[in-house]
């Protein structure tokens, strides 16, 4: 049986390169976050990929304090805590600790890295509790979202080159097969 008709496609097979692909969740938002109970919203991810980086972005129109709020992040078992008490000026911050010189706040207390691993698919919980003794000042969430980059499907459908790469692969197989049974 000659083999070298067989490492091409398995060569192939073997070289893919696996690029990320850019991804983006918008979650619902309401007013009136600051109670000292959490507020939770959630996003339902039905894709699948490996989370490469993950970053948080939050828009809050502030009337009470900003730095009275702890927000958190959750998903597949995993929680980090995003800000705990940290000031910022309302309107839109993004949290990306793969920043080199983030503007402030956008260093979460606990890394997002922590994600990075894990599928994408599944439900994706903020949760943002008011922890001053005032409570109820009218601090509104007005959009969050999370975004970053995927690598490989871990589950469902893989991408059509690798379909096609692999029907090489084994079209090579096939054709290797019928000439040494001849």
């Amino acid at each position: 049986m000659n083999f070298k008709n067989l490492l091409l496609p398995l060569t192939l097979l073997a070289s893919l390169s696996v690029s990320a692909s850019p991804f983006f969740y918008a979650g619902p938002v309401t007013n009136d976050v600051d109670n000292a109970i959490p507020t939770t919203f959630d996003i339902t991810v039905s894709d699948f990929g490996v989370i490469s980086d993950l970053n948080l972005y939050l828009d809050f129109n502030f009337i009470g304090l900003s730095s009275e709020l702890e927000i958190n992040l959750s998903h597949a078992g995993t929680t980090v805590l995003v800000a705990d008490n940290i000031s910022f000026a309302g309107g839109g911050v993004t949290f990306d600790d793969e920043l080199t010189t983030p503007p402030t706040p956008t260093a979460p207390s606990n890394s997002l890295s922590a994600f990075d691993g894990l599928d994408i698919n599944g439900i994706w919980t903020l949760s943002i509790a008011d922890n001053s003794f005032f409570t109820g000042d009218g601090d509104d969430l007005a959009a969050w979202n999370i975004n970053g980059d995927l690598t490989a499907p871990s589950g469902g459908v893989p991408t059509p080159s690798v379909l096609w790469l692999l029907g090489a692969a084994l079209f090579g197989l096939v054709g290797l097969r019928r000439k040494t049974t001849r």
